[in-house]
């Protein structure tokens, strides 16, 4: 639903009083902007003159981060269902033992769910980072300012994504899971951090 939407429309419902979209849909959303700035640079490079000797490589990587831009934008939905499963758990009735208990369990599977769907933007956003070095290094030098947009926005979609990841962990209530999946997140925000600043370094505007 709202990956169909104009930008005036996300932003007009994302500064509005209703639930969502959210802090996760906007993670997803900056995530795709940093993916597809990245396509950008890769095709501002493929096929230049005087790029020839990267038409290849730069080509198969505008694909990627451009099929990348795309997915980003199916977890904004994702994130708005994630968050919709929870909300109708929280409606089950509760009256009797019986109903106790399926509410129960609908949480913990809403809380499941809640979880992984902002998990999942971080851990594609860290992962994008990776060509994003020979990007900069070998790219067209008059983009370079939007390739670095672009790993500044994708180090930023991992760190808000994981927000929603670690304001759901207390409702994680498998003691277990919960510290695999904080530990997981911490090491996601300390290895994107380091990415994006090992890239960056020695680059000039």
């Amino acid at each position: 639903m709202f990956e169909k939407f104009t930008l005036e429309q996300f932003v007009t419902d994302a500064a509005s009083a209703k639930p969502t979209p959210g802090g996760g849909s906007v993670a997803a959303l900056t995530a795709s902007c940093g993916a597809a700035l990245m396509a950008m640079l890769c095709n501002l490079t493929a096929g230049k003159k005087g790029f020839e000797n990267f038409f290849d490589e730069m080509s198969r990587l505008a694909e990627k981060y451009s099929a990348a831009a795309k997915d980003f934008l199916a977890d904004i939905d994702r994130d708005v269902e994630a968050f919709g499963c929870y909300m109708a758990a929280l409606r089950l009735p509760k009256d009797t033992e019986a109903q106790k208990a399926e509410r129960a369990a609908a949480l913990v599977a809403a809380a499941d769910v809640a979880t992984n769907a902002p998990l999942s933007v971080a851990v594609k956003a860290e992962a994008l980072l990776d060509d994003a070095a020979y990007i900069l290094k070998n790219g067209n030098p008059s983009a370079v300012s939007d390739g670095v947009i672009a790993v500044r926005l994708l180090a930023a979609a991992v760190d808000a994504a994981l927000c929603n990841v670690e304001i759901n962990l207390p409702y994680i209530k498998d003691v277990e899971k919960r510290a695999a999946v904080k530990s997981r997140a911490d090491g996601l925000k300390k290895s994107a951090g380091q990415k994006a600043e090992n890239i960056l370094k020695g680059i000039e505007l």
